[in-house]
């Protein structure tokens, strides 16, 4: 009995270390950012936007969105992408900047270990010259494992920067999409298949046999 706790509680141990947190988000997600940042949780001068009905409503679309003012919203818990055996993954967004610059800009981050974030591509940018009333522009970003580690602590930041005054941009209708191994057919081994057509062949005969 001792024996086999020394050996049990180990594995037992291992099988936990290696088992995705009860947190960790499968996908698809989609964060529209009506009642609230969803999945999203806001750092430094970030937040949620609710248009009041009074001049320009900056949602792309209803009437709320995530506002990043020099700050970030990072997923508040990670994605189980191992657990899920995804092999890519597909951030899409919709962004909108107030009086947009050269100095502006705003970056999609990974981070597979839910710290440690890299910017993933180039920046996103605003129009120079819209003012106040912004079009609503379109961002994309895809990982693939490999160059990427996927792990179930993975996590997604949005991160604004400005060097001026008066930054903001928002950011709504936040889409991931996971896509995951496609398993290939199964084929059955040859001596199975053997098996197989000999029993069908039998039953074959055994038919006629009985039929004359």
């Amino acid at each position: 009995m001792i024996l086999y706790r020394w050996i049990a509680l180990p594995a037992m141990a291992l099988l936990f270390s290696l088992a995705p947190s009860a947190h960790a988000l499968t996908l698809p997600l989609l964060d529209a950012f009506e009642s609230g940042l969803g999945n999203w949780t806001a750092a430094g001068n970030a937040g949620h936007y609710s248009f009041t009905g009074v001049g320009t409503n900056f949602a792309s679309s209803g009437t709320g969105a995530a506002r990043l003012t020099d700050g970030t919203i990072t997923l508040t818990n990670p994605l189980a992408l191992d657990a899920e055996n995804y092999t890519s993954v597909t951030v899409n967004f919709d962004y909108r900047f107030f009086q947009a610059s050269a100095t502006r800009s705003m970056q999609l981050q990974y981070a597979a270990d839910g710290l440690t974030f890299v910017t993933l591509g180039a920046s996103f940018m605003g129009i120079t010259g819209e003012g106040a009333n912004p079009s609503v522009l379109t961002g994309s970003r895809t990982i693939t494992e490999g160059p990427f580690a996927f792990t179930d602590l993975a996590k997604f930041r949005f991160n604004f920067f400005d060097s001026g005054s008066a930054p903001i941009v928002y950011v709504d209708n936040v889409r991931i999409a996971g896509f995951p191994v496609v398993s290939a057919a199964i084929l059955p081994e040859p001596a199975t298949a053997t098996l197989a057509l000999l029993g069908l062949s039998g039953l074959m005969r055994r038919r006629r046999r009985l039929g004359t």
